[in-house]
């Protein structure tokens, strides 16, 4: 058997390896548990990578196939050739998992049309993510919803990664699952006995903030986070903030110039997944400042290291922490009032209970649900794909 995996994120070869910043060999083991060849569609770009800080994607039985990048006004002009290669291997797959997108449209639409079982993949929300991008994002924003809407309709089987926030934003009459799609380590209360005792030394030091996320997605809030630093930097606190992620992080770098901030803000690149654990447990709070999100995976990994965190209300952000240690989208002064009243009793209660909401998310919590769920979908080919 062959699942086909869609989604639109860029993957690039690098000394004959296919690498991902964004997926790891436990991304390919998820599918082949369900059947023995994993396919990769996703567009691809050759000139990332050059930072070494990726994961080599080299498990038994994976494939890659690319495509050109179709999502920009120059890239128009090769979406005939990617919706051909779509539609080639999707006949060539026996079932198909797709993520909302547009690459994950044109498959499942495919699909349709050749009778192949589509299970969907609900990780975010575009009409959201392109709201908050530019103009010529806010003029695709409904579209694409309508697009993904369809998508989650059409599907015989939906996995949404948040409990609530997604399934009210795209609804499905077919088989749900709740489940998020994080990959957590092992956990030991050790964990938050190192992290009380970090809190505890944290007086009178510069306090540092945190942030994972890809570095050119703007509604990830980065500035929402600049200006509130700003504020309590003029005020005399001793604050450090480090974003770490992919991506081309020139616009960010005018932000933190702009507002004088280079001594204080810094972009380390991305991080290979096996070294954010580690990342994590050097800062002292983590921020998700989004502006739009489904449920973000590195607030969960950072609550899984008993790191106090603050994130805006947006998404499914409100599914994970507390309404004492969040704040409104894009309001940079109800974060720097937040950042600002946080005592260090008020860490450590939030450390003990980010780590036992964590808990919730641990890797064999998930991949059980996550594998019992892809089964049941897999078995849907001995059984014919009538959605009636």
């Amino acid at each position: 058997m062959k699942v086909l995996f869609v989604h639109e994120g860029y993957l690039f070869r690098k000394n004959g390896n296919v690498c991902s910043y964004a997926y790891s060999k436990k991304t390919v083991q998820r599918y082949k548990a369900i059947a023995e060849e994993v396919v990769f569609l996703s567009r691809e770009d050759n000139s990332l990578g050059n930072d070494g800080q990726y994961n080599v994607l080299d498990e038994p039985g994976f494939k890659f196939v690319g495509v050109k990048n179709f999502k920009s006004l120059k890239g128009l002009r090769n979406l005939s050739e990617v919706k051909k290669t779509v539609r080639r291997t999707v006949e060539d797959a026996d079932f198909i998992v797709a993520r909302v997108s547009d690459l994950g449209f044109y498959a499942t639409q495919y699909a349709k049309q050749l009778n192949k079982p589509v299970l969907v993949e609900v990780v975010g929300c575009s009409r959201d993510a392109l709201w908050h991008h530019s103009l010529q994002g806010k003029l695709l924003a409904v579209p694409s919803f309508l697009k993904e809407k369809k998508m989650v309709k059409n599907a015989h089987y939906v996995l949404y990664v948040t409990q609530f926030f997604l399934q009210k934003r795209y609804p499905s009459g077919a088989k749900t699952l709740a489940c998020s799609n994080v990959e957590l380590g092992e956990t030991d209360n050790s964990i938050v006995d190192k992290r009380i005792k970090k809190i505890d030394g944290m007086e009178n030091k510069t306090i540092t903030l945190g942030t994972l996320a890809a570095v050119d997605l703007k509604y990830k809030g980065f500035e929402t986070a600049i200006k509130a630093i700003k504020q309590l930097v003029n005020e005399g606190y001793a604050i450090q903030y480090r974003i770490a992620g992919p991506g081309n992080s020139e616009w960010l770098q005018k932000i933190i110039n702009r507002y004088q901030l280079q001594g204080s803000v810094m972009i380390q690149g991305p991080i290979q997944h096996d070294h954010v654990f580690e990342w994590l447990d050097t800062i002292d709070i983590y921020i998700q400042p989004s502006i739009t999100e489904g449920l973000p995976r590195a607030l969960i990994e950072a609550m899984s290291r008993a790191c106090p965190c603050i994130g805006s209300n947006a998404g499914g952000i409100g599914e994970l922490l507390t309404e004492s240690y969040m704040f409104p989208k894009k309001d940079d002064k109800a974060l720097t009032k937040l950042l600002r009243s946080i005592r260090k009793e008020d860490l450590i209660e939030c450390s003990r209970a980010n780590y036992e909401r964590a808990k919730d998310y641990r890797q064999e919590v998930l991949e059980n649900r996550r594998n019992q769920f892809y089964r049941e979908f897999s078995e849907t080919l001995e059984k014919g794909t009538s959605n009636e």
